[in-house]
């Protein structure tokens, strides 16, 4: 999902597919620089490693219904990046 019930953009996307990048400005969202660094393009079926917590975005209140907000840093394609909750999907083995 690229948006969130709010109408925020969770990841940025343009005619060539959807892209995740090395860091989401957690003092800056939602704005529209939100994305810093190098860009990874990722597909729905991509599979990724969680690194860590990142955190959530200061402007977003600290409750647990905002869990979707949340950044972790993650292992896909080969290349570190920064992602929301909302666009991880657990994989069962």
């Amino acid at each position: 999902m690229t948006y969130t019930q709010d109408g925020f953009a969770m990841v940025h996307e343009d005619s060539k597919g959807v892209h995740i990048f090395e860091e989401i400005s957690l003092e800056s969202f939602p704005s529209c620089n939100d994305y810093k660094g190098s860009s990874t393009r990722v597909a729905e079926d991509d599979i990724a490693i969680i690194l860590k917590f990142v955190g959530r975005p200061m402007t977003i209140g600290i409750d647990p219904r905002w869990f979707e907000y949340d950044v972790y840093e993650i292992l896909v394609r080969g290349d570190v990046r920064q992602i929301f909750s909302q666009n991880l999907e657990r994989v069962d083995s």
